[in-house]
């Protein structure tokens, strides 16, 4: 059986601090794999780039709906349900109940290739995601998923400290200019309350994108509100919020 590891990277703070530690440490993995979405934003792509520059490393880039187009988001949404309650009608947003649609469709298709001809596969969860630790896949050993962070007792501002700090890349979402405090998908409906707005004042064309998306949906972004303990009811709904606020502060500075 191989001794080889493979880290999976998504080019978020946690998964690049935790790679980036492991090189100090001499002990690197034997492979980094990302995971293609299709829907990461566009800084994730670019501190990749940079990252793997600085590190000296290459980062295998895995699509699995190159393969699949059947799991690109456009074709998923608009798809129509084959049985159930919701027959006939797309799919729309993703609801809020179990697991990421788009990770049990394009990200675990890629895990399980690798986990299929690796010793270990490394987790960059931190300690504050020990719920989130996973059952080792069928035939492997218990200790077949590592989680460097976890074992080095770091948390999310640990891992942005220290791509700034010690790596000397910080990781331009989460510094202030932009300012989330984890990250998903671009238009996960998973967000906080917080990332949301982030979204309405400095991605436009993203904010729009989901406002149509729910235009076409049959239900809305906040299926379950408690999520984010918000009290809007759809995204739209926080849109005209957000902008009833925003008028009232351009009005306040003149």
């Amino acid at each position: 059986m191989t001794n080889e590891t493979t880290a999976f990277c998504s080019g978020h703070a946690n998964s690049c601090a935790m790679v980036a530690r492991l090189y100090e440490l001499r002990s690197p993995p034997d492979r980094i794999v990302f995971c293609e979405t299709g829907l990461e934003f566009y800084e994730v792509y670019d501190y990749l780039d940079n990252f793997e520059k600085k590190i000296g490393i290459e980062i295998i880039r895995e699509d699995v709906t190159k393969e699949k187009p059947q799991y690109k988001f456009e074709n998923w949404f608009m798809k129509p349900w084959c049985s159930g309650q919701h027959e006939g009608e797309i799919h729309g947003v993703p609801k809020q109940c179990g697991a990421c649609w788009h990770h049990r469709n394009v990200k675990d298709a890629i895990y399980q290739k690798y986990n299929k001809i690796s010793a270990h596969s490394m987790i960059g969860y931190t300690r504050n995601e020990k719920a989130r630790i996973m059952m080792p896949p069928i035939g492997k050993p218990k200790n077949f998923y590592l989680y460097p962070l976890i074992e080095w007792g770091w948390s999310a501002d640990n891992s942005i400290w220290y791509l700034k700090n010690r790596v000397g890349l910080p990781h331009p979402l989460y510094e202030d200019e932009i300012g989330f405090k984890r990250l998903g998908c671009s238009i996960c409906p998973y967000q906080s309350g917080e990332a949301l707005e982030i979204l309405y004042y400095k991605y436009h064309e993203i904010w729009d994108y989901m406002l149509n998306l729910e235009d076409i949906s049959k239900h809305s972004y906040f299926n379950n509100k408690s999520l984010r303990g918000n009290t809007f009811s759809t995204l739209h709904e926080m849109n005209d919020f957000l902008d009833r606020e925003k008028t009232k502060q351009t009005k306040l500075k003149l």
